[in-house]
């Protein structure tokens, strides 16, 4: 059952102030200028009457590296999404099991967790909605998430500066289905040599503080 969320999961995270109109340039220069980030955040994912809460970590090195750890806030199961030069992978270190995927994650679809999709739906929508409030700015787009076509369209939260604080992901009725929140980006992080490599993200997570430097 685990093995097969994660798989779910695969395939379902400048200036003091701005305008609607530039707003979306300052986010995707953030970004797409980012030779690598950082980010913490809470990933909600509602089911039926279930909330699933997972701390999440998302670790990104240009131009093709990518490191996301869940865990699960109720059993405090850990498992990790990994992608380097040898494909993508979902580990759990715990158990010793990693599993390779024949996947195009993460650009396969939408995914509210990494920075570069987010900025992807962005310009993808041509009809998006702008609003801006007294101290952040509502972008709504569509969503694509080939897997759960219940899910169709999201708001992404972004502070006056062009940070984005959170995004949701809602169904045709203006139902929320799924929610990231983050509580923290960091760009230009700086990683060490091994930190995306297979053999050192299935070591006990207690070691996962010497992966950076």
């Amino acid at each position: 059952m685990k093995k097969i969320f994660l798989t779910l999961l695969l395939s379902l995270l400048v200036v003091g102030c701005s305008s609607k109109n530039d707003i979306t340039s300052i986010i995707k220069k953030k970004i797409e200028r980012a030779n690598s980030y950082y980010a913490e955040g809470l990933l909600e994912i509602v089911n039926n009457e279930n909330i699933y809460k997972y701390d999440i970590d998302i670790s990104y090195k240009k131009s093709d590296y990518f490191r996301v750890k869940l865990i699960n806030k109720t059993n405090e199961h850990e498992q990790i999404i990994l992608k380097n030069e040898t494909g993508v992978y979902v580990l759990t270190p715990s158990l010793n099991k990693s599993f390779k995927f024949q996947s195009e994650w993460p650009y396969n679809n939408s995914q509210s967790y990494l920075l570069q999709n987010i900025v992807e739906d962005i310009n993808n929508d041509k009809d998006k909605k702008i609003e801006k409030k007294k101290n952040e700015y509502v972008i709504t787009t569509k969503v694509d998430y080939p897997n759960n076509k219940e899910l169709t369209h999201q708001k992404i939260y972004v502070d006056l500066n062009g940070k984005i604080k959170k995004v949701e992901v809602l169904n045709k009725k203006d139902i929320l289905k799924m929610k990231m929140t983050y509580n923290k980006i960091e760009y230009g992080k700086k990683y060490a040599d091994d930190y995306f490599k297979l053999a050192t993200n299935m070591k006990d997570d207690k070691t996962s503080n010497t992966l950076s430097k």
